[in-house]
């Protein structure tokens, strides 16, 4: 076993218990969240790469994503029995700022993903979502480009948390509807 191996293998698990302040090792790049998923798919970033931006989650994103991972888009990729594909993951404030995220984004937490399935319109995908009745907190039909969804707190799940909408841009500002409309 290499050097690297044992101390990947040393890492503590993460836990919202164990949650210190401190930024993910570098090793936690190639930890698979769950079967389909591993958490580097959530770190890329075109802006962030351009502008030499690295992306570090603490541990609390990081056990978002695994949330994220296990009770939304694993189910959802076994409903679709397709792929997923993350178009944005998890982002710093400083990445959040870059792409003129909301000021409260989801994805600083590490509980949002933007996400295309091949195959699929994001129309369909939001649907299918919410159809299988996943513990989701926002799910938005974003422009008719891509399916934003979030997955909802572990410290206060509830249904009316439960968020449907499509996001419209008109003269330059977006526009939020309530409920899903194909666009």
């Amino acid at each position: 076993m290499t050097e690297e191996n044992q101390q990947e293998q040393q890492q503590p698990a993460v836990t919202p218990q164990s949650k210190p302040d401190k930024t993910a090792k570098p090793s936690v790049y190639n930890q698979q969240l769950t079967p389909n998923f591993n958490v580097k798919e959530f770190l890329f970033s075109d802006t962030a790469a351009r502008r030499g931006l690295k992306l570090q989650p603490d541990y609390y994103a990081l056990d978002n994503l695994k949330r994220l991972c296990e009770l939304i888009l694993e189910p959802l990729r076994a409903s679709l029995k397709a792929p997923i594909v993350i178009t944005s993951g998890y982002r710093s404030q400083e990445l959040n700022r870059m792409v003129r995220g909301a000021r409260h984004s989801k994805h600083l937490l590490g509980r949002a993903a933007d996400i295309v399935v091949p195959g699929y319109t994001p129309y369909q995908v939001c649907k299918r979502i919410v159809e299988l009745d996943l513990p989701f907190s926002e799910v938005i039909n974003e422009f008719g480009r891509w399916c934003h969804v979030a997955v909802q707190s572990d410290k206060a799940p509830s249904v009316f948390e439960k968020q449907v909408l499509t996001a419209i841009s008109q003269s330059g500002l977006t526009h939020y509807r309530t409920g899903l409309h194909d666009i």
